[in-house]
């Protein structure tokens, strides 16, 4: 990914030459006073259609079940290990609830995002696809660590978190996905609007 642009960020002015000379920020800047002379439309592009690669795919069941003929019981379950909360605590108290604390008079918005039931059988099978090797059920320490997350993150009254996963009409519905994960743009609209209105009758909303 290269390095980040702290640079950027900083009270010098000085140092942002870094970018503003910057070849790959020149080139493109080239391209797009190019395509304005030749026609196109100017002005900056809308977060609707920012990195939007909707249009790019095929979505529905034949394409997210492509290499899940099947689902398999497994042997045994693994469980939230003190060493997994570790690691969770640590990246939630870094990357949601230190932001949410120095800044009190923020409201912030989170979800757990609806994975396809495709993804959720992956969980529950846990191993190895390849080696047909299911002794690694991953169910039990999956909820536990979206509770154990929950959690934490209720002690901050400025933090709104949503899950969709109760939502079975979206996530039991392939139609709605590209792969086992990746959803359809109209599912982001969807839950905009649900936490837009903190409907709990949509999502569940934890507060």
């Amino acid at each position: 990914m290269g390095e980040y642009p702290t640079y950027l960020y900083n009270d010098n002015p000085f140092d942002d030459i870094k970018y503003i000379i910057n070849k790959d920020t020149i080139l493109r800047c080239i391209q797009i006073l190019l395509g304005y002379c030749s026609g196109q439309a100017g002005g900056i592009t809308s977060f609707d259609v920012y990195s939007n690669w909707n249009a790019y795919y095929t979505f529905g069941k034949d394409t997210v079940l492509a290499e899940h003929a099947e689902y398999c019981e497994p042997t045994k379950e693994q469980v939230l290990t003190d060493e997994d909360k570790a690691i969770i605590r640590g990246n939630i108290e870094q990357n949601v609830t230190a932001t949410a604390k120095e800044y009190p008079d923020v409201d912030f918005y989170y979800f757990f995002s609806p994975y396809s039931a495709a993804w959720w059988g992956d969980v529950v099978q846990g191993g190895d696809l390849d080696s047909e090797d299911y002794s690694g059920g991953n169910l039990n320490r999956q909820i536990d660590a979206e509770q154990y997350i929950i959690e934490m993150i209720l002690d901050y009254p400025n933090i709104h978190l949503f899950s969709f996963n109760n939502r079975y009409d979206i996530t039991t519905d392939l139609n709605n996905y590209k792969d086992t994960t990746h959803y359809g743009e109209w599912i982001n609209s969807q839950m905009l609007s649900y936490m837009k209105a903190n409907n709990i009758l949509s999502a569940s909303l934890y507060e």
